[in-house]
C-alpha cells in the first residue's frame, strides 16, 4: 500500500519538474565508490531524491535506522548495456562491500564496509534501472546476525589481521544454490619460479590463475602460463557451478580444457590457436575464508583442501594457512586474464 502511495505520488508530481534539469551524467558512485556502466546519470532533483528516501525508509524505519546523504542513480538499461544483479554485487563485492540482501525483498541490500553501513535499492525494468543508496547510521542485519558478522572486531596474529566478512547466504531463487557474498566476484593469484637458476640468469615466468564467481551460482576459472623459455603460451579454461555451505565452496566443473597458442611476433601475445584437450573434470570441496593482510591492506580469498589440485597447482608457501592457495581481488593488484581475441 505504502509503494503504491509513493508511486502515485512520484507520477502527480514529476510532471511538474523541469526535465532533466538536474540529472547528469556520472562514472561511479559517491557513497560506494563502484564504477557506474557508461550513460548513468545522478538525479539530484529534490524530488527524486525524496521519493528515494521515501522508498528506503520504508526498509529502514523497521529498526530506527537514520538515513543521510542519499544518493539517486539512473542506470542506462539492462538490454542496452547488459548491468544487471551481478554487474552490481560483483562490483560491491571487488571494493570490499559485504553484502546482506532482505530475503523477503530482494531489491534491497545491506552494505558493510569497516564501520560504514549503506542501503541500497535496485530495479531493473524496461524504460531504465534504477540504483538508490543512503548512508544509514547502523546496519540492522548486521546487529541480528550477532557473532556471524565478525568483520569489525579483528583479531591479530602478528601483523596479520584477521577479518571475518558477513557469512549470510544469499538464495537466488534455486533453493539448493546458495552464494556467499564472501566469495563473489573476481579473484587472482600469479606465481612464479624463483630458483636460483632464473634469477641469476634473468629468466622469469609466471602462471597466472583467476577465479570468477557468479551469483547465480555459476563459476568461471582461467589459467595462463608464460615461460621465456618455451615456444608457446599454455592457456585453461573451466566452467561449472558452484555450491556453498557454511565456510565450504564445492566446485563441479562441466567443462575444462587446456589449449597451447603461439607467441605473437615471439612476445607473451596469443598468437594462433595450435592444440586443445580436455583435462580430467576435479570436482573439489574447499575451506574458504576472506583473510585480511594488514602488511598490504588486502583481503584476500583463502582456499584450502586436503591435497594439490590440478587447478590451483601447488600450495602456497605462505604459512598463515596449511594446504592453502591464496587469491586477491582483481581490482586490488592483479591484472585480468585476457583471452585471445578479447
Amino acid at each position: 500500500m505504502k509503494l503504491t502511495i509513493l508511486i502515485a505520488f512520484i507520477i502527480l508530481f514529476a510532471v511538474n519538474l523541469p526535465a532533466q534539469k538536474k540529472l547528469v551524467p556520472v562514472t561511479q558512485s559517491t557513497l560506494t565508490g563502484i564504477a557506474l556502466p557508461t550513460g548513468s546519470k545522478q538525479d539530484s532533483r529534490i524530488l527524486s531524491v525524496a521519493a528515494a528516501e521515501m522508498l528506503l525508509e520504508m526498509e529502514t524505519s523497521k529498526s530506527n535506522t537514520k538515513l543521510s546523504g542519499t544518493e539517486v542513480l539512473v542506470l542506462p538499461v539492462q538490454s542496452l548495456v547488459g548491468f544487471n544483479n551481478d554487474s552490481l554485487v560483483k562490483r560491491f563485492t571487488d571494493l570490499g562491500w559485504h553484502i546482506t540482501v532482505n530475503t523477503s525483498d530482494k531489491k534491497y541490500a545491506w552494505l558493510q564496509k569497516g564501520t560504514r553501513s549503506v542501503i541500497s535499492y535496485f530495479s531493473l525494468d524496461a524504460h531504465e534501472t534504477a540504483l538508490y543508496l543512503a548512508e544509514a547510521s547502523s546496519n540492522p542485519m548486521q546487529q541480528s546476525q550477532g557473532n556471524r558478522l565478525s568483520g569489525n572486531q579483528p583479531g591479530t596474529t602478528g601483523n596479520i589481521v584477521t577479518n571475518q566478512p558477513s557469512m549470510t547466504d544469499i538464495n537466488i531463487g534455486n533453493e539448493n544454490n546458495i552464494v556467499n557474498p564472501a566469495i563473489l566476484g573476481a579473484w587472482g593469484a600469479t606465481a612464479s619460479d624463483n630458483s636460483s637458476y632464473r634469477v641469476k640468469n634473468g629468466v622469469m615466468n609466471y602462471i597466472s590463475r583467476q577465479y570468477t564467481f557468479n551469483m547465480n551460482g555459476t563459476y568461471r576459472f582461467i589459467s595462463k602460463a608464460y615461460d621465456p623459455l618455451m615456444d608457446k603460451l599454455l592457456l585453461g579454461k573451466e566452467e561449472g557451478t558452484y555450491q556453498v555451505s557454511g565456510n565450504s565452496v564445492s566446485v563441479y566443473p562441466k567443462l575444462s580444457v587446456l589449449e597451447s597458442w603461439s607467441k605473437k611476433d615471439g612476445r607473451d601475445e596469443w598468437g594462433k590457436l595450435l592444440t586443445s584437450q580436455n583435462n580430467t573434470l576435479e570436482s573439489v570441496t574447499y575451506q574458504f575464508t576472506n583473510h585480511y593482510f594488514s602488511g598490504i591492506k588486502i583481503t584476500s580469498l583463502v582456499l584450502q583442501a586436503g591435497k594439490v589440485t590440478q587447478r590451483d597447482g601447488p600450495f602456497s608457501s605462505i604459512s598463515t594457512f596449511p594446504n592453502a592457495w591464496y587469491y586477491d581481488p582483481i581490482s586490488v593488484n592483479n591484472t585480468v586474464i585476457k583471452l585471445p581475441n578479447e
